[in-house]
């Protein structure tokens, strides 16, 4: 089994593998008592998981190491301590196991227990979910959307009968069409078309 942190170009195997790692799972459910069914269980989503690892980096070869050419302990404590404050997630890898994620660095507790010059360390890693970016179609969906049109509401054209016309006449002079005399009638709820008074307003 190895453990891996990376981050951008720059990866880092650790030296000592821990006696023992924990991945914590868990899920946001609430219990709830109803007094006419009893308790309960409203299960949740899942909260961010995470892992704790405790070992530390050695001063020297020992025989249980996993590979030889490790960083000195205070490189690594400062690799770890620069990932930290970087703002940015690392990628988790512990092979053998299926662990494969990004992670942030929650906790970094490090020092020196005996006069070995080895650095005892705890890091707790949590896991770190993106965020997907939605695109914003509002914009554009507005741009897309054509207003109506303000409806034009046509005036009524009038007309004054004269001495001497006919419905057929103001029909073929207002309007082009003697035909149109029906509608003429029509608007102006004449019955006769044939009597006409002189003054009298038509609605074209």
């Amino acid at each position: 089994m190895e453990i891996w942190l990376s981050m951008d170009d720059q990866r880092f195997r650790l030296p000592v593998l821990p006696e023992e790692f924990e991945v914590k799972s868990s899920n946001t459910n609430e219990k709830v008592m109803i007094n006419t069914i009893g308790m309960i269980n409203l299960l949740g989503k899942s909260e961010l998981e995470e892992v704790d690892i405790v070992s530390f980096f050695p001063s020297k070869e020992y025989s249980f190491v996993a590979y030889k050419g490790f960083p000195p302990p205070w490189k690594c404590v400062e690799l770890i301590k620069k990932w930290k404050s970087s703002g940015k997630p690392l990628r988790l890898i512990i092979t053998q196991t299926g662990v494969n994620m990004e992670v942030g660095i929650e906790n970094f507790d490090h020092g020196i227990r005996d006069g070995t010059k080895d650095v005892y360390y705890t890091l707790l890693l949590s896991e770190y979910v993106r965020i997907k970016k939605t695109k914003n179609n509002s914009t554009k969906n507005e741009a897309k959307t054509k207003r109506p049109a303000p409806t034009k509401t046509k005036e009524k054209k009038t007309y004054t009968v004269k001495k001497g016309d006919t419905l057929w006449l103001i029909a073929q002079k207002q309007t082009g069409n003697a035909m149109n005399y029906e509608k003429i009638a029509k608007e102006n709820k004449i019955k006769n078309p044939n009597k006409l008074i002189a003054g009298q307003k038509l609605i074209i």
